[in-house]
């Protein structure tokens, strides 16, 4: 598909935020891996004393790509250039001959959540302008895990969350807002309850969606009858233009003794098949959809609406008068 025609009436960019590029089960003392992120790439290593590091991914001397056969030295990145090492605060402070290069390299700020690395995504220099919200136990970690690339904007998959006419229309997913939605700086939240059929019959479930910017959902929803608790978080990282690679992780646990634990993985398993049936129907509509920067609500689409204005503090103060304006959509 020509993704060019439709760029022209699309005119999001690359918002602010937080944004996974790495688990922590794949990154052992001493590894370095890489990782899309926006146009271009971040380079993520673990010190061998257990720190997690991410760095813009070329070395100030020639330009390798440390994240192309560059190593770990102690606490240090080494480039496999040259063998350049740069210490954790970005400074070049050892070579084969002792030499040292008076540049360093631009780190991005780090946060690990639930097994999972994030880093800052803002104005080269300035300091993260909110944290993480704290969803659940920090011992929570993923039971189950999807990825892929999805031909749309980060956006567009987070606006999935708000729009409950889509739900019902095109998944057959019946939901109502128990409350209405709650905004507070950088978190969006939603509380919804559902009914759907599983192989127990009828079941009743309880949702809270959290969205911290426009790269990472969490859902924490309650299946009363079965006794259990589940996690979902969609993590949508902007790897190019129109393009995202979403991470979406399951963890499920027992609230209502033997039974309701032995329960969890199960339920934990079906709700990721679920998360990926889902996507299957949503990815042709996204892949051949335009952004439309004035949607035409309709009554029963305010918290569609209340996202829409959420969503632009995420992006440069200096674009928002050209990329955005107020929708004046009656609700």
């Amino acid at each position: 598909m020509d993704y060019d025609n439709r760029l022209p009436t699309a005119p999001l960019g690359y918002p602010i935020g937080w944004f996974r590029v790495a688990d922590l089960r794949d990154l052992k003392p001493g590894t370095v891996r890489r990782s899309r992120l926006m146009d271009g790439e971040v380079v993520v290593y673990r010190t061998r004393s257990g720190e997690v590091r991410a760095v813009r991914p070329y070395c100030p001397h020639l330009g390798a790509h440390l994240g192309v056969g560059g190593t770990v030295s102690g606490e240090n990145l080494v480039c496999p250039f040259h063998r350049f090492e740069f210490a954790p605060d970005g400074r070049c402070v050892d070579s084969p001959d002792g030499a040292t290069i008076p540049a360093g390299l631009s780190h991005y700020q780090v946060r690990e959540r639930h097994g999972m690395v994030f880093v800052w995504h803002g104005p080269e220099g300035e300091a993260p302008t909110w944290e993480l919200p704290e969803v659940a136990d920090p011992a929570v970690l993923p039971m189950f895990r999807w990825s892929g690339e999805i031909p749309t904007h980060a956006q567009e998959m987070a606006e999935n969350a708000a729009d409950f006419r889509h739900l019902s229309v095109l998944h057959d997913v019946h939901m109502a807002e128990a409350e209405p939605c709650e905004t507070d700086g950088p978190v969006f939240r939603v509380h919804v309850r559902s009914t759907g059929q599983g192989r127990a019959g009828s079941l009743e479930t309880h949702q809270t969606i959290v969205m911290a910017g426009l790269g990472y959902t969490h859902i924490r929803f309650t299946i009363p009858r079965l006794g259990v608790v589940a996690r979902m978080w969609g993590l949508q990282t902007p790897i190019g233009p129109w393009r995202t690679h979403l991470h979406s992780v399951v963890a499920c646990e027992g609230t209502d003794g033997i039974a309701s634990r032995a329960l969890a993985p199960i339920v934990a398993r079906a709700a990721l098949r679920g998360v990926v049936k889902v996507l299957g129907e949503d990815i042709p509509i996204w892949e051949h959809k335009r952004y439309n920067p004035h949607p035409r609500l309709v009554a029963g689409e305010s918290t569609l609406s209340r996202f829409r204005l959420w969503t632009r503090q995420f992006y440069p103060s200096e674009q928002s008068e050209t990329r955005w304006e107020s929708s004046n959509a009656s609700t």
